[in-house]
């Protein structure tokens, strides 16, 4: 019975430290930067093409 609980103690740990890090489902805030161009705020999520903001050309 001792080793049973034990047992499965152990796959309840192992499952665990499984799904903290195999399945890391983080979700990241965007970030604001202090930076307009053409009256758009630069973001995280523009920061590395900024052609696509209205009237920003170029690569």
């Amino acid at each position: 019975m001792k080793t049973n609980l034990l047992r499965n103690m152990l796959a309840a740990t192992v499952a665990l430290f499984t799904a903290l890090f195999a399945l890391p489902a983080t979700a990241q805030a965007q970030t604001y930067y202090d930076l307009w161009i053409a009256g758009t705020q630069v973001t995280s999520d523009n920061c590395n093409d900024l052609s696509v903001i209205d009237g920003v050309s170029g690569r």
